[in-house]
């Protein structure tokens, strides 16, 4: 049997307020757990470098670290090789020929772009995660 089509159909919501009101506190706890995740790719990608430079006084394997960027509302890292070192960027780059400019890198660029493919993987579990364990408002339907 069909419906009669004046029926009128109500729907109410409740606790959007609440959702609302939570919604700032959700995205700091995201900020702080994307910064977590980039400065775990960031230390990832330190240690793989670190592992495929050269070694023979160990100051260039010495000189890769991750750090975290303080940077308002980013979550940020960075990666750095040869701080220090005079033959760092000459490590890293080698000797263009003719004054080439340098290209592709060999041990820390060639890493960090096997790594990029993971982190967009990475920071994309991260959110879910957040968004998946966050205690929620309950709303009444």
């Amino acid at each position: 049997m069909a419906r009669p089509s004046a029926a009128i159909v109500e729907v109410e919501i409740h606790g959007l307020d609440e959702l609302l009101r939570d919604l700032p506190a959700w995205e700091r706890r995201t900020e702080l757990q994307l910064a977590a995740a980039t400065l775990r790719i960031a230390t990832l990608t330190a240690q793989v470098t670190a592992l495929r430079a050269p070694v023979l006084t160990g100051r260039f394997r010495a000189s890769i670290r991750a750090e975290r960027i303080d940077s308002p509302g980013r979550p940020a890292a960075r990666v750095s090789e040869g701080e220090g070192l005079a033959y760092g960027r000459w490590l890293e780059f080698g000797r263009r020929k003719r004054g080439g400019k340098p290209k592709g890198g060999r041990y820390l660029l060639p890493t960090a772009r096997r790594e990029k493919r993971n982190v967009k993987k990475q920071l994309a579990a991260t959110v879910q995660r957040s968004i998946d364990t966050y205690p929620w408002p309950n709303p009444k339907i």
